[in-house]
């Protein structure tokens, strides 16, 4: 089969069973593996590992060419800003069960409008890494459960890279004012994707309370 498509008889080859598929493309100028998983199998989280699939397929893969990576500080790939909300929500979990004495739980991953879940109150957690310019943003999921769900908090993490951040509490986040954005996003192509911003001072005009916790 591998002798075909390096032939170019065949452009591409499918394996595929009841859960999963995968497919080698083979063409003029790219070769691409492509993976799907059918979801009722797989559900992203933080303790699924595709690592070691993806190791034992770079295995059958020999590169034409390397090419050196320049460094980027734009964080195209939204690294940097993955770990700022990641840190953010350890801190919200931890104040959670150590100054409110409450049983919080990251569903982050669930993707139900909001990142933790502490007992009733649903919490969204927002994190900036540094003292610039902090406007609100909301996805469409996100906006929708804010306005659906009675007792849905935004908790507001600055210095989130700091040992100890600083939180501010929007319990009424209805009572802020969300603007409709839109901007383009970049996944197998070009999209736009539409967001709900609040600016940074009316939104601090809407905090409930200020707080540190040592993270």
């Amino acid at each position: 089969y591998l002798n075909k498509l390096k032939r170019g008889e065949w452009q591409s080859l499918l394996f595929q069973d009841r859960y999963s598929k995968i497919k080698l493309t083979i063409g003029p100028r790219t070769k691409t593996i492509d993976v799907f998983i059918k979801k009722k199998f797989y559900n992203p989280g933080p303790k699924r590992d595709l690592r070691p699939v993806f190791e034992e397929l770079a295995k059958a893969i020999t590169p034409d060419k390397l090419i050196d990576l320049t460094h980027s500080s734009n964080d195209e790939a939204g690294i940097l800003r993955a770990y700022t909300e990641r840190r953010g929500i350890m801190a919200v979990l931890k104040m959670e069960k150590e100054k409110h004495q409450r049983e919080a739980h990251d569903v982050s991953y669930e993707f139900q409008g909001y990142d933790i879940k502490a007992e009733s109150t649903l919490i969204e957690v927002k994190a900036f890494r540094n003292p610039s310019y902090k406007p609100i943003q909301l996805t469409q999921n996100e906006y929708q459960t804010l306005n659906k769900e009675e007792n849905y908090n935004i908790y507001v993490v600055e210095e989130a890279w700091d040992n100890i951040p600083k939180i501010s509490i929007i319990n009424e986040p209805r009572k802020i004012f969300f603007t409709k954005q839109s901007k383009d996003v970049i996944q197998t192509q070009i999209t736009s994707q539409e967001y709900y911003e609040c600016a940074e001072d009316k939104w601090r005009n809407k905090v409930a309370k200020k707080d540190y916790i040592e993270i």
